[in-house]
């Protein structure tokens, strides 16, 4: 099992260190807001929130983009590469498990039509057919071994792996 390491044990105290800090500068703006100020105070007051806002969201993107790569790239190969691992539990952590998702787009009606009435499933297809009944219906579909021809059959269909947390 892998242990926190003296420099991770810092590194963790440290980000605690900063997000108290973050929360206080927030419950100080929250606190400086004052309704009954005038219209140029309340813009004032306004942007620094929002410049603050801004902030911690730029944060909170890159943190998010680094963990989609993780999630739908980097570790679906580490998951493969070991030895066609699908679930990992990490004691005190939780289960991560390696699952695959169907996408499907219609980009011509009238083709997907064919293509869904020719495998028995325009039951399913309606001129506004919900993303979710389109991916499960696209994804049945591919598992009785037939795929949709992309130009051909109206439906760009993607199945792609990624990675889910259940925390303990």
């Amino acid at each position: 099992m892998r242990k926190l390491t003296k420099n991770g044990i810092e590194k963790a105290r440290k980000l605690q260190e900063a997000l108290q800090v973050i929360r206080e500068a927030r419950m100080e703006l929250e606190a400086k807001n004052d309704i009954n100020a005038s219209l140029s105070d309340q813009l004032y007051h306004w942007h620094q929130v929002r410049t603050h806002y801004d902030a911690i969201k730029a944060i909170a993107n890159e943190a998010e983009q680094l963990s989609r790569r993780m999630s739908y790239e980097q570790l679906p190969l580490a998951f493969r590469e070991a030895h066609n691992t699908s679930t990992v539990k990490l004691a005190g952590i939780g289960r991560f498990t390696l699952s695959q998702r169907t996408t499907a787009k219609v980009t011509d009606w009238d083709a997907a039509g064919r293509f869904l009435k020719k495998h028995k499933r325009d039951d399913a297809l309606r001129v506004m057919m919900p993303a979710s009944t389109m991916n499960s219906t696209v994804q049945e579909l591919l598992k009785e071994g037939a795929e949709p021809r992309p130009g051909t059959d109206g439906i760009e269909a993607n199945t792609y792996s990624y990675t889910s947390f259940t925390k303990e």
